[in-house]
């Protein structure tokens, strides 16, 4: 109904909907967000930004991983989104492993961007105010974990636009 009519998940025509087959407001809550991000996945598909949560994006998200470990076999690589914001956790999944003997010399973040507006807010908000920890660990763990010499960061980004074939 709303890609028919070019609807939005707010619209009275959706919630009409959603009243007439009494959905309780927390179902209603569920529905309306998940409405939501498949209205903007879809509008994202007939542009020419690149997903990775597809087959065909996953793929490729492991191949370059595979080409970073033969690049830097002693490396950490960790893969995720910028939306999910999972460096914290993976900051501390990385500090557990040296913590259990593991040896690493850099740690990769490669990382791809869901969205447009997501992409902004990591460059804009999350990379400026979590870039800090990162260096901080980075120079306190070869002293905290004598069996590293030194330990270095860099994020990789996936490509965020399409090749057009046509």
């Amino acid at each position: 109904m709303c890609i028919d009519y070019n609807l939005n998940s707010q619209s009275e025509a959706v919630d009409d909907c959603f009243d007439l087959h009494e959905c309780d407001p927390a179902q209603k809550k569920r529905l309306k967000t998940k409405l939501t991000k498949e209205l903007k996945r879809n509008r994202l598909l007939g542009q020419m930004f690149k997903l990775y949560d597809t087959d065909e994006g996953k793929i490729e998200l492991e191949d370059r991983k595979a080409d970073l470990m033969k690049q830097f076999p002693n490396a950490r690589v960790f893969v995720g989104s910028s939306a999910g914001q999972r460096i914290p956790r993976d900051v501390r999944d990385l500090n557990n492993e040296l913590a259990n003997g593991r040896i690493y010399d850099s740690v990769i973040w490669l990382l791809h961007h869901p969205s447009q507006e997501a992409q902004q807010k990591w460059f804009s908000d999350y990379l400026p105010k979590n870039l800090p920890q990162i260096q901080f660990n980075c120079k306190y763990w070869p002293k905290e974990y004598r069996q590293l010499k030194e330990m270095t960061y860099e994020y990789l980004y996936m490509d965020t636009m399409k090749s057009d074939l046509n």
